[in-house]
C-alpha cells in the first residue's frame, strides 16, 4: 500500500528503508535479473518504492532477542537466530518488528514510524515522509 515501509536486508545487515511511493503494477521480469529467479514467471508485479539510505546499517542479529517475539510462525525474514533465509525474497513485517526496527535508529526511525502511522493512503502521503526523513537526516 502507498506510504508501507520496506526493509531491505542484504550481507546480514539492513542499509536501506524504502516507502512505497504508488500501488503495485503488473510488469515483466527485468532483464537485469539475467537468470536469478529461474523459477519465477515472466510476469509480475512492480511496487515503487522510494529508497533511503539509513544514517546507519542493522544488524537484526545483534539484536534478534528483541525481534524474535514478532517474528511470524511462517515466511519469516529472519530465523531465530537472527540470519536472513536464502529462499525469501520479499517477506511481511510485522508493525511491531517495524517498531523494533525504527526504534533501534533512534530519533530518526521514531519520526519515519510517527511520519507513516499518520500518512493514510492519500496522495500527500509519500511527500510527507519524505519530507521528514530530509528534516531528520539534517538533524544528524
Amino acid at each position: 500500500m502507498l506510504g508501507d515501509l520496506v526493509f531491505s536486508y542484504a550481507g546480514a545487515q539492513i542499509r536501506q528503508l524504502g516507502i512505497v511511493t504508488r500501488p503495485a503494477v503488473s510488469s515483466p521480469k527485468p532483464s537485469e535479473f539475467g537468470s536469478a529467479g529461474t523459477n519465477w514467471g515472466q510476469d509480475g508485479w512492480m511496487v515503487p518504492i522510494g529508497w533511503y539510505a539509513l544514517p546507519q546499517p542493522l544488524r537484526p542479529k545483534e539484536f534478534i532477542s528483541e525481534i524474535r517475539p514478532h517474528l511470524p510462525e511462517k515466511y519469516a525474514p529472519l530465523n531465530g537466530e537472527g540470519d536472513g533465509y536464502q529462499d525469501v525474497y520479499l517477506a511481511a513485517v510485522s508493525d511491531k518488528m517495524a517498531e523494533v526496527l525504527l526504534a533501534r535508529l533512534g530519533a530518526w526511525g521514531v519520526d519515519v514510524l510517527r511520519i507513516a502511522r499518520g500518512a493514510g493512503d492519500d496522495d500527500g502521503a509519500v511527500r510527507r515522509v519524505d519530507d521528514a526523513l530530509r528534516l531528520v537526516r539534517r538533524q544528524l
